[in-house]
């Protein structure tokens, strides 16, 4: 796949916009690789792994797992502005409204819905009880967009180093990833022929 060196960079900011939301939001998975090498139809991607087997989840950790959603689409806002974020986004929303659905009616997540399973009979609830889940899931993902707006902002430098450093090397450990945000370069790495 030939990919453009404007769209490798929209790429590499949309990554690295996960990335630091990993590295600086407590709760979530440790992230593991980053990388703007083409996978199937998505142009990168931001691997994390859990330090140890987990079998449930807090509502801490689903909204960590939703910041790390909204990084990606906020790190093309910051960069390019609103009018230019990119299709790219899409399984992020996918995953992000999934989890938000969970949250809010299998879960008992929402202060507004309370204990209640929601799920299992949705067909069924009311017109009014429907809006109001789908109030509540814009108000989860919203929190977590802003929560990434904060977090990305005042990382700036370190989501233009961390851009640079993948367009430059295309994939970053975790080691990798704290060095180049640290300013540290990265020894005995080759830049990617493109950059060469």
């Amino acid at each position: 796949m030939v990919i453009s060196q404007k769209e490798k960079e929209m790429t590499a900011y949309h990554e690295a916009g996960h990335a630091l939301v990993l590295m600086f939001t407590p709760g979530t998975d440790p992230l593991h690789k980053v990388t703007i090498m083409p996978r199937g139809s998505a142009l990168g991607i931001t691997f994390h792994l859990p330090a140890m087997d987990k079998y449930s989840m807090t509502m801490d950790e689903f909204e960590s797992r939703l910041d790390v959603c909204m990084g990606g689409k906020v790190a093309e806002e910051i960069k390019y502005g609103p009018t230019k974020v990119t299709s790219g986004v899409s399984s992020d929303i996918q995953t992000a409204t999934s989890l938000a659905y969970n949250m809010v009616t299998r879960f008992g997540m929402s202060p507004e819905l309370g204990n209640v399973d929601l799920m299992t009979n949705y067909e069924n609830l009311s017109a009014g009880t429907k809006l109001l889940v789908e109030s509540e899931v814009r108000r989860v993902i919203e929190e977590a967009r802003l929560r990434a707006v904060r977090l990305i902002e005042s990382k700036r430098k370190e989501l233009d180093l961390l851009a640079k450093a993948l367009v430059d090397y295309e994939t970053l450990d975790r080691e990798e990833a704290f060095k180049v945000i640290r300013g540290e370069r990265l020894e005995g790495r080759a830049i990617s022929p493109s950059e060469a």
